[in-house]
């Protein structure tokens, strides 16, 4: 649609004044309001929801990339979401349960001028765990091709009950050595990888392992132990010469984790960026 005269008028009238304010201005002071400038005029990036991606072995899913609310479109890295079982905190991406809110992944990632990719398991059974050589390698692919394409290379991932058994068991052990550059946050499970597992995450990297003192297993569905697992999974990679780290919060189990990873990741990325 065509500015109208006195649209063009306005327009005009604030950009003189702004050219005049930066001319006028200290040379500290005047490369401080053009980058406030170039930074208020840079396009944003829209939000891809429900994009699809296939990876050379032909596996196909989709994913959420959220770079909207990241300040000028520009993202310093990229946090990599990966869901539990069923995939409800995925396909519910508003929802304050793990991505949505402003204690969510994607407030708190964007806050710290981090983009989030949300894979979607390829798995017909919506898990990450089960085939999960194949579904790493998949999640490895698109997140290399994620971060290539927004020019980033610090990466952080952060995983809930079996994204987090993805995380610790297949991810990490086969193609940790060149995607995890930032750090790992570990919550309501994550265990050890099969014997004879080659561990190249660089020791530098910092791993978090979050779980209840009450997410034994014990009033589930499936009685899944996910704070014995999480237990030997950081013993194995500290073996290993991992920077690792574990949190049990008192009093929570499996469920009660819901609305706490935003924060969480929050922590680490004030710790370690």
């Amino acid at each position: 649609m065509a500015l109208s005269f006195s649209r063009r008028a306005a327009v005009a009238l604030a950009a003189g004044a702004v050219a005049a304010t930066v001319a006028s201005a200290p040379p500290a002071e005047a490369g401080r309001l053009q980058r406030h400038r170039a930074a208020a005029s840079a396009p944003t990036a829209p939000d891809r929801l429900g994009a699809s991606y296939t990876d050379r072995a032909g596996t196909r899913s989709t994913y959420h990339l959220f770079i909207a609310s990241v300040r000028g479109g520009r993202p310093r890295g990229l946090v990599v979401y990966l869901d539990g079982d069923g995939m409800y905190g995925h396909d519910h991406p508003h929802s304050t349960w793990a991505l949505g809110g402003s204690r969510g992944v994607v407030a708190q990632a964007a806050t710290r001028g981090y983009a989030t990719l949300s894979v979607r398991t390829p798995a017909r059974d919506a898990t990450f765990w089960r085939n999960g050589q194949v579904n790493a390698a998949y999640v490895a692919a698109l997140t290399e091709s994620t971060a290539r394409s927004l020019g980033v290379t610090d990466i952080w991932f952060v995983g809930y009950s079996g994204g987090s058994q993805l995380l610790t068991k297949h991810l990490l052990p086969t193609h940790g050595g060149r995607l995890a550059t930032g750090g790992v946050v570990v919550t309501g499970g994550g265990g050890a990888p099969a014997r004879g597992a080659a561990m190249p995450v660089p020791s530098r990297v910092p791993l978090l392992w979050y779980t209840g003192s009450l997410d034994d297993g014990r009033g589930t569905d499936d009685g899944y132990d996910a704070l014995d697992d999480a237990k030997r999974g950081a013993a194995w990679y500290r073996a290993r010469g991992a920077k690792v780290s574990r949190v049990e919060p008192t009093g929570l189990d499996h469920s009660d984790l819901g609305g706490r990873f935003g924060m969480v990741l929050a922590r680490q990325l004030d710790r370690y960026r």
